[in-house]
């Protein structure tokens, strides 16, 4: 296209990025970025916003771990003299949680407090996420705690992120206050609320309370709701209970049975 004498628009260089940031490849995604930097220089028709970033960012953080092509743009466009907005910060954050970098994260707060940028809801669903990426239930506890304290509105997924960093440390007690907290407020526990409380249970090796949790919930069950007792089971040795609901997995997903042509032939 540039060879060709044709000025490249932005659409197309945010199209670049994204397609290069699916790939692993370093040098793939050095090139893309060094076209960015220098898009001036190919008479790029527009220039980029803090917006244009945090789409861009955003995109690189569906592509875990690939928080390092997302840290790259938040510096370019620090580069260029354009100041990061709450998009661009909520974006990065994601990015970084999701590649385990909490403590990035927290750095990413701490910028945006000094820049008088106000944290929002997505900002501490994003921490909390990190926390439940690397299991840190302490810090998971004081996100959740801050966001009552600034009157930010909890919702299914503060919950869930909270409750299953807890979950996995075993910590039993506060996820069934999370849990029992959330239902007072009205909030309809959803399957993924209903595995974290099941893992934590079965962390903290109460198998009984998981099976019967497991047999209360509602007609929501997922595949990884069972896989989850299952090995809970099995770690547990009660191989008869595991083998009973791998049976019941199996009926209720179509696990294992033939296909059959539903194709009629006059």
């Amino acid at each position: 296209m540039i060879s060709q004498g044709e000025k490249p628009q932005l659409k197309t260089y945010s199209e670049l990025l994204i397609a290069c940031a699916r790939f692993p490849e370093k040098e793939t995604w050095q090139q893309a970025l060094l076209l960015v930097k220098d898009m001036e220089s190919y008479g790029s028709k527009s220039n980029p916003t803090p917006d244009w970033y945090a789409k861009i960012i955003q995109e690189c953080s569906h592509f875990r771990p690939h928080w390092q092509q997302a840290t790259d743009l938040f510096n370019d466009m620090k580069v260029r003299g354009l100041s990061p907005n709450i998009n661009c910060y909520n974006n990065m954050i994601l990015a970084v949680a999701k590649g385990s970098k909490l403590e990035q994260a927290f750095e990413l707060v701490e910028e945006m407090k000094k820049e008088n940028i106000s944290l929002n809801s997505c900002t501490y669903l994003h921490l909390l996420r990190g926390c439940d990426v690397i299991g840190d239930w302490r810090k998971a506890l004081e996100i959740f705690k801050q966001m009552s304290e600034n009157e930010i509105e909890h919702s299914e997924r503060s919950y869930y992120f909270t409750m299953s960093a807890l979950g996995k440390a075993g910590q039993i007690e506060d996820t069934l206050k999370l849990f029992e907290e959330m239902k007072a407020k009205h909030i309809t526990p959803t399957v993924h609320i209903f595995n974290a409380l099941i893992s934590a249970y079965l962390e903290a090796g109460q198998l009984q309370h998981a099976v019967e949790t497991f047999d209360s919930m509602p007609n929501i069950r997922q595949r990884t709701t069972y896989e989850i007792l299952i090995s809970g089971c099995e770690n547990a040795g009660d191989t008869e209970k595991a083998k009973d609901l791998v049976e019941v997995m199996n009926s209720d997903f179509n696990i294992g049975k033939p296909k059959t042509n539903s194709v009629q032939i006059d």
